[in-house]
C-alpha cells in the first residue's frame, strides 16, 4: 500500500460515518476511564489499610513495621567481597563441608521467608549430597533435588569449565540456603547474622565458590535479546536514601551485600513483592539484560526450576533508570523500580 491511502480512506469518510467512528471512540474511552478509576479506588483502599495496619493502636510497632535496607556504598564496592567474609580455604570442599557441618551454627534452625521451609545448614548439606532425603513436607513448589554426579554430565557444566564444588555451591543456594547465605552477606537479621559471627563461621568459601560459579555461566550463557528481568524486595524493606538522591560526587545507587536473585517470570517477582500479603512497599525492580548487566541463568541446577532464577553476584551496585511505575493488580498495588 502507498502512504498515502489511508489519508484517501479517511477523506472518504461520509458524515454519518465519522459520526458512527467518533460515538464508539467515545464509549470506548469513556469504559477504560472507568475501569482505571475504580483500579485506583480500589488502590487508595489498599493504601488506607496498608497505613492503618502499619502501626497499631496502642504505639506498638505492627507485623508489616519496614525497615531500611541493609547495603553498602561506593567505598564499599571498590572494597569488594574479602573485606566483607574473608579469604577462602584452598581446600575448597572440605572447607565447605566444614562451613555446613562441623562449625558452629551448622545445625542452627531457620524458616525461609518464601516457602517457610524450617531447616539448617547442615540438613541442606545432607540433602544437597544425597546423604538424606529431603522430608517430604519440603518439597512443594515443584522442589527437585538433581544429583551432582548427574549435574556434572550437563552441557552448561563442560561449556562454563564449571568444577564440582561450584555445582555444589550452587544446588545448595537455589535451596533454602540462599537466606543464610545472605544473611550473613547483609549482617541482617542481626539475630541470625550473630549466631554465625559469633562462632566465626561465615561461609567464607562457600560464598567465594558460589561467586565464581555464577561469574562462569555468566560469560558461556549469552540473555536473550530484549531481555528483562524482575526482583520482588517483599514488601517491608525501603530503599535506602542514597538511591533516590545524588551524593556530592553525583553519584547514587547502593551496593548490595548479598546475592541478588531475579527471574524472568514477573509473575514470580510479583509473588515476592508482598502485594499478596498486603503489605505496606510491594516493589519489582525491573533490570534490563545487557552485555555486561546481566546474571547468571541457573535454572538448571535449581531446586525451584521454575523460578527461572538469574543470579547476580555481591557487591553489585544498583542505581535508578528512569521512572518509578505503579500497576494495580488483584492484590493491591506494586511499585515497578527500573534499574541497572
Amino acid at each position: 500500500e502507498s502512504a498515502g491511502e489511508p489519508l484517501q480512506l479517511i477523506g472518504s469518510l461520509s458524515a454519518a460515518e465519522i459520526a458512527a467512528t467518533t460515538s464508539a471512540f467515545q464509549k470506548g474511552s469513556s469504559r477504560i476511564i472507568e475501569t482505571c478509576t475504580s483500579n485506583l479506588q480500589e488502590a487508595l483502599e489498599v493504601t488506607k489499610r496498608q497505613a492503618i495496619d502499619k502501626s497499631s493502636g496502642d504505639g506498638k510497632t505492627s507485623k508489616f513495621s519496614t525497615f531500611k535496607m541493609s547495603c553498602g556504598n561506593i567505598v564499599d564496592f571498590h572494597e569488594g567481597l574479602m573485606a566483607r567474609v574473608g579469604a577462602p580455604s584452598l581446600e575448597f570442599e572440605k572447607a565447605m563441608k566444614a562451613e555446613h557441618c562441623l562449625k558452629g551454627g551448622c545445625d542452627h534452625e531457620f524458616t525461609t521467608s518464601n516457602y517457610h521451609v524450617t531447616t539448617s545448614a547442615k540438613k541442606e548439606w545432607e540433602i544437597t549430597m544425597g546423604e538424606r532425603p529431603c522430608p517430604e513436607e519440603d518439597r512443594g513448589h515443584g522442589r527437585t533435588i538433581r544429583s551432582i554426579e548427574e549435574l556434572e554430565k550437563e552441557d552448561l557444566v563442560k561449556n562454563a569449565g564449571l568444577q564440582r564444588v561450584e555445582i555444589i555451591a550452587i544446588v545448595l543456594y537455589t535451596g533454602p540456603l540462599f537466606q543464610l547465605y545472605n544473611a550473613v552477606l547483609r549482617r541482617f537479621p542481626k539475630p541470625m547474622f550473630e549466631v554465625f559471627e559469633q562462632s566465626g563461621n561465615l561461609f567464607s568459601t562457600t560464598i567465594h565458590v558460589l561467586v565464581s560459579a555464577i561469574q562462569k555461566v555468566a560469560r558461556v550463557m549469552p540473555p536473550p535479546e530484549g531481555l528483562t528481568l524482575y526482583c520482588g524486595l517483599g514488601g517491608l524493606m525501603e530503599l535506602p536514601d542514597s538511591f533516590w538522591s545524588y551524593d556530592d560526587f553525583g553519584v547514587r545507587g547502593y551496593m548490595e551485600w548479598g546475592f541478588r536473585s531475579t527471574t524472568s517470570n514477573k509473575a514470580i517477582a510479583i509473588q515476592y513483592s508482598g502485594a499478596k500479603e498486603g503489605r505496606p512497599l510491594a516493589m519489582v525492580m525491573e533490570i534490563p539484560v545487557g552485555s555486561v548487566d546481566r546474571g547468571a541463568c541457573i535454572r538448571d541446577f535449581s531446586q525451584y526450576p521454575a523460578e527461572v532464577e538469574y543470579l547476580w553476584v555481591p557487591c553489585s551496585y544498583i542505581e535508578p533508570t528512569g521512572q518509578v511505575s505503579i500497576q494495580v493488580i488483584d492484590e493491591g498495588v506494586v511499585k515497578f523500580v527500573p534499574v541497572r
